[in-house]
């Protein structure tokens, strides 16, 4: 598994969180089994709804490791 972040608005946030209260899950646990649902729906109707995760990459740093090494990149920069 790949750790990953990601930056939610203040609503979205309520109601994953909400929804994990809800099922007795993690935030983590609610926001994979949404993307999995996201992801898993046919090509046709993802792009209907217009969820193509158009966002992904936007940030590249250009470090391909840098998902891997985060706490490492973060103590060369703090140090």
């Amino acid at each position: 598994m790949r750790r990953t972040q990601v930056q939610l608005d203040e609503a979205t946030y309520k109601r994953i969180r909400a929804l994990a209260y809800e099922s007795g899950h993690s935030m983590a646990a609610v926001i994979r089994d949404l993307l999995q649902q996201a992801l898993s729906a046919p090509r046709g109707v993802r792009a209907r709804k217009g969820r193509r995760f158009s966002f992904v990459g936007v940030g590249r740093s250009g470090q391909r490791t840098i998902s891997v090494e985060h706490d490492r990149a973060l103590a060369e920069d703090f140090s």
